[in-house]
């Protein structure tokens, strides 16, 4: 009988890892967008675009594009694989640092979490979006630095290896900027405080203090404007509004769901913490360590907020969701009754799957009005130039074409040099129709320019 709930459970997960790669379907995404700014800018071998210094995401979106040039399919492919493998790190992870700890079902446990984690729906930018990747990376390498830091025993090999994949995790993405203390919270709750521990933990300060050094010599600046801008000018005010909003954006999208979703997504959390406290048991003890370390790896997105009426900026969610999601499978795993057990997890399964499908939408729709705008754009007559009225720039935070259009041409129409020029934005809480159509009116008589007119339901064009 046990063998048969186990073998019903990883059948369960297996269905739902066959649902997630269905909605991450990469042959469906298209190009969206920044895509266009960055990937021109990656080809010409530019680093620390637009003054980022993250060469990393650069050099990985440098190398997609020898292999795919402007075939969008490729992109959206290698950010699915890297988010599988983040999903693997996460399994791994857990088994490494539950291995000491009294817990029962202790990969029981790493199997929900990292199946949670894949398909956790609130990171969709990090992999929908292609300059999303740089979540990803940063996650990728900021857990192989956990894996190999975390050892109890660490040899010559491991500390090598958790020092070149902290730097690297730091020249691949801000949230990393965390890691030291996250490390010293899971020192903590392992009981590792012994000396060697501690000369690790000063270690880490001083690779990390290294590495502003030279982002300041390199960029001229540690903390910049556009994401740094809350806390330049302490803006207490704003940063614990952000810092509220990301923690009720964690467990719910409320702006981009219906109402039974939502109440799905707060109450069967809820639910479970409130059974495991009326047991003997109550909530591990690991799992106050895990929501430390989600609520402080939230800190280095404070100033740049996230959006609460739809996706974007869910990719700062990427690092912060493998606690939450460990998190949820320490709450639900020491759930006693066995049957409540199964339904809790197939719940938060099924609410994950529905709110991921919805995102899926959004961002397939998105890329596809960037393709039927090139593909007209690209039947624009030679010596005609190009007006746009009315440029979307997101479907509920899929983001289309708020900016990069005439970047757009230079990738997917390299042969063509047309002067585009975007006259109007619509705003983007107004939602596109979908099906979005292409509505070719008649040619307008003795004009230089065609004019594209995007409604909610059309994009018509007056050539």
């Amino acid at each position: 009988m046990l063998v048969n709930k186990r073998v019903a459970s990883y059948l369960i997960v297996l269905a739902l890892a066959a649902w997630v790669i269905i909605c991450y379907n990469p042959f469906l995404l298209w190009f969206q967008n920044d895509d266009f700014v960055h990937i021109l800018l990656s080809r010409n071998g530019v680093m620390f675009q637009r003054n980022t210094f993250r060469p990393v995401c650069d050099l990985s979106v440098m190398l997609d594009y020898y292999i795919w040039k402007n075939y969008a399919p490729g992109y959206h492919l290698t950010n699915l694989i890297l988010h599988v493998i983040c999903t693997g790190l996460v399994y791994v992870f857990c088994r490494g640092f539950f291995s000491a700890s009294p817990l029962a079902n202790k990969r029981f446990i790493a199997f929900i979490s990292s199946a949670l984690f894949l398909a956790y729906p609130f990171h969709s930018e990090a992999v929908f979006w292609i300059l999303g990747r740089s979540a990803t990376l940063g996650a990728i390498f900021s857990l192989l630095f956990l894996i190999f830091f975390l050892k109890k025993e660490k040899k010559k090999h491991d500390i090598i290896i958790y020092i070149i994949c902290f730097a690297t995790a730091l020249l691949t993405y801000e949230s990393s900027w965390v890691l030291p203390i996250v490390a010293f919270i899971l020192m903590k709750a392992k009981g590792d405080s012994t000396k060697a521990a501690r000369f690790h933990f000063v270690a880490l300060c001083i690779i990390f203090l290294t590495y502003l050094l030279v982002r300041w010599l390199v960029i001229h600046q540690v903390v910049g404007g556009y994401e740094g801008v809350n806390f330049l000018q302490l803006n207490i005010g704003q940063l614990c509004l952000n810092f509220g909003r990301f923690i009720v954006r964690s467990v719910t999208n409320y702006g981009n769901s219906n109402i039974l979703l939502t109440a799905g997504f707060i109450m069967v959390p809820i639910g479970a913490v409130l059974f495991c406290l009326k047991t003997k048991q109550g909530i591990p003890r690991e799992m106050h360590f895990m929501l430390v370390c989600f609520l402080v790896s939230l800190i280095p997105c404070l100033s740049l907020g996230i959006d609460t009426h739809g996706t974007e900026g869910e990719r700062f969610l990427y690092l912060p969701s493998i606690f939450l999601c460990i998190g949820f499978s320490l709450i639900v795993c020491n759930v006693q009754r066995q049957p409540l057990r199964q339904l809790v997890i197939a719940a938060m399964f099924v609410l994950y799957a529905a709110q991921l499908t919805i995102n899926a939408g959004n961002y397939r729709f998105a890329g596809n009005v960037v393709k039927q705008t090139l593909v007209q754009i690209a039947k624009t007559p030679e010596g005609k130039g190009v007006l746009v009225e009315g440029l979307p720039k997101s479907q509920h935070g899929a983001l289309i074409l708020e900016s990069g259009l005439q970047d757009a041409q230079l990738l997917y129409l390299p042969e063509r040099k047309m002067n585009i020029q975007v006259l109007s934005w619509r705003y983007e809480l107004d939602e596109l129709e979908a099906p979005y159509k292409t509505v070719v009116l008649p040619a307008a008589a003795n004009t230089k320019f065609v004019k594209y007119v995007f409604t909610d339901s059309a994009l018509f064009v007056y050539p």
